[in-house]
C-alpha cells in the first residue's frame, strides 16, 4: 500500500513553484529545520521524475545517517527507481542505474558525499545523463571534495540543475526560497523555543538534576546532551546516571564498542531517554519526541548557524503533544548572547523582539 502523505504547507508549495520556474543552475531553499525541507524535495524530484524520465537523479549528503533516516520512510520509494548507496554498497550501482534509464525510469541515486567521490565514483555515468542533484544540508558540503563532482557535473552534465537544502545556506547562495524559525513559529509550522540559560545549574553533577528537573516540569520525555568531546560524553553519562532514576541512557560516539545503548536504540525509545554525544546529531537528525536539547560542551559563546541548527532538533511537532521545544545551555555567558546568537538567522522584521524572559 502507497504511504499517505500529509497536505503540503504554503511554504513548501511556494518553494516547489520556485525551483519549477528557476532558470538558475544551483539555487537554495532555506527553510528552518523541522518545517518540511525533505518533504518539498521530495516532491521536486517526484515531478522532475515524472517529467523526465530516462534522467538520473542524485541525493547527496554529508552524513550518512541523515540519509539512512530519510530513506527508511515508506514514501521514499515510490514512483522511481531507488539507488540506494547508504543502505548498500554496491560496487556495481551505475551499470543499474544506467540500466534503468534504458527503460525510460526515472532512477534516484541515494549516497553520502565521502562515498560518492572516493574513487571518483560518480564518473562512470554516462555524459548528459544526470538531470537534478539534491544537495541536503548544503551548507556542510559547499568546499573540499565535493566541488569535484561540481565541477564534473558542469563539464559533463550541462543541462544538470542542484537544489540545495539548509536552515543555514552559506553566505553567497542563490537563495530562492527562504522560510526561517521566526516564520516557521508563526506560521504553526514548528514549535516556539524556549532558551534556559544559567552556569549555576552545572554543580558537580554537570546540570543532572536540574536539567531533569527542568524536564519533569514540562513534561519532556527525550533529551539529548551535547558534550565537548567523545571522552567528556562517557564522563557525562556517568555523571547523570547517579541522578537519572526512571530514565535510560544511551550515548553515540561512533565507538567500536559502547557498554550502553546506541543512537538507534535511543530514537526508537518511546520515553524517559537521555542521548549523550560529542559534535553529533547537531543537523539532520530526525528523532522523534526529541524535547529538550543541553549544551554541557564548555563553549561560552559559538556559532550562530551551529546553534540555530542545533536548536531546530526540537522544534518538530511530532504528534503534537509538546507545545514548545527545551534548550538548555550551561555554558553560555549571559542570556543575552544566547539571544543574540539567533538573531540574524532569525530574519526578525525591524522593531520585532520574539523574547520573553522569566525565571526558571
Amino acid at each position: 500500500m502507497a504511504a499517505v502523505l500529509p497536505e503540503l504547507w504554503p511554504h513548501q508549495k511556494k518553494a516547489i513553484c520556485s525551483a519549477a520556474n528557476s532558470t538558475a543552475d544551483n539555487a537554495v531553499i532555506a527553510h528552518a529545520t523541522g518545517s518540511g525541507k525533505s518533504r518539498t524535495a521530495w516532491e521536486i524530484v517526484s515531478a522532475y521524475g515524472k517529467s523526465h524520465p530516462g534522467r538520473i537523479m542524485f541525493w547527496v549528503c554529508e552524513r550518512a545517517g541523515v540519509l539512512r533516516d530519510l530513506f527508511r520512510q515508506a514514501w521514499t520509494s515510490s514512483g522511481l527507481t531507488l539507488v540506494n548507496l547508504v543502505e548498500n554498497k554496491d560496487d556495481n550501482w551505475a551499470w543499474k542505474a544506467k540500466a534503468a534509464i534504458c527503460w525510460n525510469r526515472p532512477v534516484l541515486v541515494c549516497v553520502n558525499r565521502a562515498y560518492l567521490v572516493s574513487l571518483d565514483r560518480y564518473k562512470s555515468i554516462p555524459r548528459e545523463s544526470v538531470g537534478l542533484v539534491i544537495h541536503d544540508e548544503c551548507h556542510s558540503g559547499s568546499e573540499g571534495t565535493l566541488l569535484g563532482f561540481m565541477a564534473w557535473l558542469r563539464e559533463t552534465q550541462p543541462a544538470s540543475r542542484v537544489v540545495g537544502l539548509s536552515a543555514t545556506p552559506p553566505r553567497g547562495a542563490n537563495v530562492i526560497s527562504r522560510f526561517s524559525i521566526y516564520d516557521a513559529v508563526c506560521a504553526g509550522v514548528v514549535l516556539p523555543v524556549k532558551l534556559v540559560w544559567g552556569k549555576g545549574l552545572v554543580h558537580e553533577d554537570l546540570g543532572a538534576k536540574s536539567c531533569l528537573a527542568i524536564a519533569e516540569k514540562h513534561g519532556v520525555t527525550k533529551i539529548i546532551v551535547w558534550c565537548g568531546t567523545i571522552s567528556h560524553a562517557n564522563v557525562a553519562l556517568s555523571t547523570w546516571a547517579a541522578h537519572s532514576s526512571g530514565w535510560r541512557l544511551a550515548v553515540d560516539t561512533s565507538a567500536a564498542s559502547q557498554q550502553h545503548p546506541g543512537y538507534d536504540d535511543f530514537r526508537g525509545w518511546a520515553d524517559k531517554g537521555v542521548l549523550f554525544c560529542a559534535a553529533k546529531h547537531r543537523e539532520g537528525s530526525d528523532i522523534p519526541g526529541l524535547g529538550m536539547a543541553v549544551f554541557v560542551d564548555g563553549v561560552p559563546k559559538r556559532g550562530a548557524g551551529v546553534f540555530v541548527q542545533c536548536v531546530g532538533r526540537v522544534l518538530r511537532r511530532g504528534d503534537g503533544a509538546r507545545t514548545h521545544g527545551l534548550v538548555v545551555d550551561l555554558s553560555a555567558r549571559d542570556g543575552l548572547e544566547l539571544c543574540d546568537r539567533v538573531g540574524k538567522y532569525l530574519c526578525l522584521p525591524p522593531g520585532v523582539h520574539p523574547w520573553s524572559q522569566t525565571s526558571q
